[in-house]
């Protein structure tokens, strides 16, 4: 089974026939030194998790 990073870079790299382009995210350039496929952003699941994702969870208001 595909990771939840591999399934959105796997569809962006189908769509463009692999064409790549610069991408100055942190987290791309983290992954892969900074480039994305043309079509869509594969980092998508990973960009959106940081928002979601918290590091401590408390009841406090």
């Amino acid at each position: 089974m595909a990771s939840r990073n591999e399934i959105p870079q796997n569809f962006a790299n189908d769509m463009p026939g692999g064409n790549k382009q610069k991408y100055n995210n942190p987290i791309a350039i983290s992954k892969n030194s900074g480039w994305r496929y043309s079509y869509e952003n594969m980092f998508c699941v990973l960009l959106i998790s940081q928002y979601l994702l918290s590091e401590k969870f408390d009841n406090a208001i």
